[in-house]
């Protein structure tokens, strides 16, 4: 058990803060779970159409949203890449982060935009920046 620590050694401080993050990662795990069926379930996937976009199995896909697997960072970013989603809309307000919730707040009506209207806010971006 190399690397793991034996409760039974650890001061009482410790050991309550080890609970603390047990329920800390336990909420973590279940918001990011339901945010997961919220993205999935709006865009009309079932779960096994997720995995399949994700490389992962339906039943993990379950585990994920009923909050009992704590997601890896590659799940994460996969999981993001197939619901076309930020990874800050997945953990929304675990993060405080104000750019990251300004980006996403642009980022929604980006993606409702033409390609050419896509190039053209590009370009004023890019001609905006140039004069700073």
């Amino acid at each position: 058990m190399a690397g793991k620590i034996k409760k039974d050694n650890l001061s009482p401080n410790d050991k309550e803060d080890l609970l603390i993050e047990d329920k800390r990662k336990k909420e973590m795990a279940k918001f990011i779970g339901n945010n997961i069926h919220k993205y999935r379930t709006s865009l009309g996937l079932t779960r096994e159409q997720l995995a399949e976009k994700s490389n992962l199995t339906s039943s993990h896909i379950y585990q994920l949203e009923i909050g009992n697997s704590i997601p890896s960072i590659i799940t994460i970013i996969d999981i993001c890449n197939s619901l076309n989603i930020s990874i800050s809309q997945l953990t929304n307000n675990l993060l405080n982060d104000e750019i990251n919730k300004f980006i996403d707040a642009i980022s929604k009506d980006y993606t409702k935009l033409s390609d050419k209207e896509k190039k053209a806010i590009i370009h004023l971006i890019e001609n905006l920046s140039q004069g700073s």
